[in-house]
C-alpha cells in the first residue's frame, strides 16, 4: 500500500522492520525450535522389541535367505529381495553388537 501512495518513510520502516526480523529470526524462533526440538527427542520414550520377536523374525530372515534361487539373480525382484534380507540380517547383528544402521 504505502508503495503505490509513495510514502517513503513508511517504506523505510517496511524495510527497517524486515531487516530486523531476518536478524532476530535465528535467534529468537530458529533456536528456540531446535531446542524444543531436540529436548522432544531427548525425552521421548523408545520402546525396544520383545527378544521372542527377535528371535522369531532371525529365523524368519535365514529361512528366507535359503529359500532363494541364485540361478535367479537375475530377476530384479529376487535380487532386491535378498538384499532386503540381507540388510534386515545385518540390521539385526548389528542391534545386537552395537547400535549403528545399516547405511542404504
Amino acid at each position: 500500500m504505502c508503495l503505490k501512495s509513495g510514502d517513503r518513510q513508511e517504506v523505510e520502516n517496511c524495510n527497517d522492520f524486515l531487516k530486523l526480523m531476518q536478524l532476530k529470526w535465528s535467534v529468537k524462533v530458529a533456536k528456540i525450535a531446535t531446542v524444543t526440538l531436540q529436548t522432544r527427542r531427548f525425552i521421548s520414550k523408545k520402546s525396544l522389541p520383545n527378544p521372542d520377536d527377535l528371535v522369531r523374525l532371525q529365523a524368519h530372515v535365514k529361512e528366507g535367505l535359503k529359500e532363494l534361487k541364485l540361478a535367479e539373480m537375475g530377476c530384479p525382484e529376487t535380487y532386491r529381495r535378498a538384499v532386503e534380507l540381507c540388510q534386515t540380517r545385518l540390521l539385526l547383528y548389528n542391534k545386537r553388537k552395537r547400535s549403528n544402521n545399516v547405511s542404504q
